[in-house]
């Protein structure tokens, strides 16, 4: 019997409030779901922050909502972060920046948000997570790195023992928010529209208020525990037809061109210039309108569909006066999260590696011990104590480069840490945060995340990106090679 099940379910009173945390509270869906939440008496809504400063500020007992502090990348800290709560809404993603330097693609660094929620939530006896995801075609979505990535985030996010509601949804529209953004900067500034064959796909795009209130409609409800179900606004439309309805809108009169064939990297790349999208944003845009998607009749489309937000109120909602869209509210605090990251100058680093058939963390993690004496030979070598003590030095000097050690009290059989705990290369510690090497299986051990967190390198800036950032790269690609050498050598050694 998981701890989820022995907590019985709050009834919603006054005295039993359903507890609700928030994850990725202050962004376009998030805000929307924590005013519902906080509007309803059944509940209590818990933000949950990364920011230290915010979570211990008077601001932290706005309205009804109480904050905490939350590192999403910390499994030990969302752990924290979870307790006492009975549903768990993730709104969370990694493509703004979470330090100075990221060596990681994105779908990495959410799969391990993803899968620290799913366990914390798990060891804290949540109840319920509902996560925001994609519409997703069916058959094949081979060849969409973004379908892909959504697939492997809803396998990883039900992974472990808490029942997940998934809600997928294509487009979602709000005031400040990065759709709305794009699609008025592109019709702004492109007199002529090149519409590929992507753009005649038919989707339902859906307002943020209306994702926030099926979130609302589906928390605590046992009927809707391990569902998944599609959402979309009321109006059926092609991307081109967006554009259309946003130059009638904006009173621009615009040429749209069909093209054939899909045009997928120039459409990115037009995407990007023109509608000021994030590279991750204009290939989401792209790869999830290759394909027909719209949402399939549902319990929870009968519920958010009669006071549905219709496109172009959507549209115009989110436009000032002089036409422009709508500033993201965010912007004043990530221009401030940016001057704290600049200011940390910490450094994360996450690459997939191949886990081979029947291998587990630890074992990853025995390899790494018998690879890290190789590496660099004959200039650099690591001593390697009985307790996995770990010292980098230079040869015939007597220079510890980096110190590890092995952490048992926070390592499981397919989570493995070592805390960076001294070396000339990093930074004295002096707030208590230690920077990690992390070894974690995913997506049913077919890979192992190799992730270096919070370090702070003690070299000049611009001289460790030009120099160790790129030989840590290097070596990860020299593990990779070693880890699937060692898999072989003991395969021969088995079969002989």
């Amino acid at each position: 019997m998981t701890a989820s099940e022995q907590r019985p379910w709050p009834d919603g009173s006054p005295q039993q409030p359903i507890t609700v945390a928030i994850a990725g509270a202050t962004g376009l869906i998030g805000t929307h779901v924590r005013n519902l939440l906080e509007q309803d008496p059944r509940f209590r809504v818990v933000v949950l922050t990364r920011s230290p400063a915010r979570a211990g500020s008077s601001e932290a007992f706005d309205g009804r909502a109480r904050w905490r502090h939350c590192d999403l990348f910390s499994l030990h800290i969302t752990e924290e972060a979870l307790a006492g709560v009975d549903v768990a809404v993730y709104l969370a993603h990694s493509m703004l920046p979470s330090s100075r330097l990221t060596q990681a693609r994105f779908v990495d660094l959410d799969l391990i948000l993803v899968d620290n929620f799913a366990h914390a939530a798990a060891s804290a006896g949540v109840r319920q997570i509902v996560h925001i995801s994609s519409l997703i075609p069916a058959g094949d979505t081979h060849g969409s790195a973004y379908l892909e990535h959504k697939i492997e985030e809803e396998q990883t996010m039900a992974s472990c023992s808490v029942p997940v509601t998934t809600l997928r949804a294509g487009l979602i529209l709000g005031p400040g928010g990065s759709t709305a953004r794009f699609l008025v900067n592109l019709v702004r500034r492109l007199p002529l529209q090149l519409l590929p064959a992507w753009c005649q796909a038919p989707t339902r795009p859906i307002a943020a208020v209306d994702v926030a209130r099926a979130v609302v409609a589906v928390s605590a409800e046992p009927a809707y525990l391990g569902q998944t179900y599609e959402l979309g606004g009321p109006d059926t439309m092609t991307f081109a037809e967006m554009l259309e309805r946003a130059a009638s809108v904006l009173y621009k009169r615009r040429v749209f061109l069909k093209l054939p064939g899909r045009w997928s990297r120039l459409s990115r790349l037009c995407l990007t210039l023109f509608g000021s999208a994030s590279k991750a944003l204009a290939g989401m845009v792209v790869d999830s309108h290759e394909r027909a998607v719209v949402p399939q009749p549902n319990p929870v489309l009968d519920v958010i569909m009669p006071d549905a937000v219709p496109f172009e109120t959507m549209l115009r909602e989110s436009i000032q006066h002089d036409g422009r869209a709508m500033p993201n509210p965010r912007q004043p605090l990530r221009q401030a999260e940016a001057a704290l990251l600049k200011a940390r100058s910490e450094v994360r680093s996450v690459q997939r590696l191949r886990l081979p058939p029947g291998r587990d963390a630890v074992w990853v993690a025995h390899q790494y011990m018998r690879w890290l004496p190789r590496f660099g030979f004959p200039f650099i070598k690591a001593d390697i104590g009985p307790d996995r003590h770990v010292q980098i030095r230079v040869r015939g000097i007597n220079v510890t480069l980096l110190e590890l050690s092995f952490s048992p009290g926070h390592s499981t059989p397919n989570r493995q840490i070592f805390h960076i705990t001294g070396g000339v290369l990093v930074r004295p510690n002096t707030d208590g945060w230690l920077g990690r090497l992390e070894l974690r299986e995913i997506l049913d051990q077919r890979y192992v995340l190799t992730g270096i967190h919070n370090f702070r390198p003690a070299m000049p800036w611009y001289l460790y990106n030009l120099t160790q950032a790129q030989a840590h790269l290097f070596a990860i690609h020299l593990l990779d090679l070693f880890l699937q050498r060692a898999y072989a050598q003991e395969k021969r050694r088995t079969a002989g």
